[in-house]
């Protein structure tokens, strides 16, 4: 088992509520979802995450999964619609605690953990789990 995916069990085992894992559809229709907004596909590490734990929800921080035909606060596309980042950043937001999102960046191919208010760059990782862990405070 990797190291994502032994992270991916215990969110998975921390949760109240488990999504869904989603199936081939439910990703499709989000990356189209998401490529019509001009916002970059999901990172490969990530869909591998989402196959082994769906969102998640803790302590005021959350990460995004596939939740399709819902108005849900953690489907990614939802988030990313609603949050509004300049397109020429080129990012993809996975999730967020009270003060900053993690976000992938097409541009660089690394995780970013970024200021909600002034879009800073705080954090730059090129492994998904360490990203994850800064965003929820592991």
């Amino acid at each position: 088992m990797t190291p994502l995916e032994k992270l991916a069990a215990r969110l998975r085992n921390l949760s109240a509520a488990n999504a869904p894992l989603p199936g081939k559809k439910d990703f499709i229709f989000a990356e189209r979802a998401l490529v019509r907004k001009n916002i970059p596909l999901l990172p490969p590490a990530y869909v591998d995450f989402l196959k082994n734990c769906n969102s998640f929800r803790g302590e005021g921080c959350a990460l995004f999964g596939i939740l399709p035909g819902t108005q849900n606060s953690l489907d990614i596309v939802n988030i990313n619609f609603a949050a509004f980042l300049p397109p020429e950043k080129e990012v993809v937001i996975l999730g967020e605690n009270e003060f900053d999102f993690l976000v992938f960046c097409k541009t660089s191919g690394t995780y970013l953990i970024i200021d909600k208010e002034d879009l800073e760059v705080l954090e730059e990782y090129t492994e998904l789990e360490k990203a994850i862990c800064n965003i929820l405070k592991l």
